[in-house]
């Protein structure tokens, strides 16, 4: 006597649904007459589709109940000690290397410092918002002219900053930490992302005038592009 073989059909769709789901979907459309007509005394089996809901339902509960993994945490940490990390501090001196090199020169080192910290102190030529509400500082490494155009900087500062942007006009010195995020060779503008205020340290010196020696003194050191923030404040408090 011929036996006849057991369909499997809805054994098969099931385990597809656990294990590969859009399988199991399509292998229904292919396979439904056949499972209609399979009568099984199993109820699971009997439906597949109601039993792979349930399956999904409770792996999902159980994803939802493990813990976040604590290295969330420790990666915040990180990233708070690396913004102190600051790589330079004299924005004149930056400026200047900088757009000496050759544009092969430039791309490679914008490559190892994109994303990093400076500090830097310049002039302010104007505080304003962008088209998407961000706080943006035009700023200059020396003080414009009545004809000069352009910046060398525009930094972007966070909107926590914006009570402490209120208190400077154009021509003010600031200083800020930010981040290197662009720079455009057309404009020859280098760009800072995140940026915050800091206070600007106060240097002393003579009022004795333009020609004094301490104003000299300062001013070699910012031409040698040792430090230009006491010769920057020096002019914008009219002694230099």
């Amino acid at each position: 006597m011929e036996r006849k073989s057991k369909n499997n059909s809805k054994r098969i769709l099931l385990t597809l649904l656990i294990l590969f789901w859009p399988a199991g979907v399509i292998y229904y459309f292919i396979k439904r007459k056949d499972i209609k007509e399979v009568k099984e005394k199993v109820w699971f089996l009997d439906h597949p589709f109601l039993t792979w809901l349930i399956v999904m339902f409770a792996f999902g509960m159980l994803l939802s109940s493990v813990d976040t993994p604590t290295i969330t945490s420790n990666s915040s940490s990180t990233t708070n000690t690396e913004q102190v990390q600051i790589i330079n501090e004299n924005f004149a001196e930056f400026k200047n290397d900088f757009w000496s090199m050759t544009d092969l020169q430039r791309e490679k080192y914008w490559d190892e410092v994109d994303g990093k910290y400076v500090k830097w102190t310049f002039y302010v030529n104007k505080v304003d918002e962008d088209i998407w509400g961000t706080l943006v500082v035009l700023g200059s490494a020396s003080k414009q002219g009545e004809y000069d155009i352009g910046s060398d900087t525009a930094v972007k500062f966070t909107n926590d900053q914006k009570n402490k942007l209120l208190q400077y006009s154009e021509g003010d010195v600031m200083t800020v930490t930010g981040k290197l995020s662009y720079y455009g060779n057309i404009m020859k503008q280098i760009d800072l992302s995140d940026a915050k205020v800091m206070p600007t340290e106060q240097v002393k010196y003579a009022s004795g005038g333009e020609n004094s020696q301490e104003c000299q003194e300062l001013k070699d050191m910012c031409s040698m592009g040792i430090d230009c923030t006491g010769y920057l404040m020096a002019q914008n408090e009219g002694l230099c």
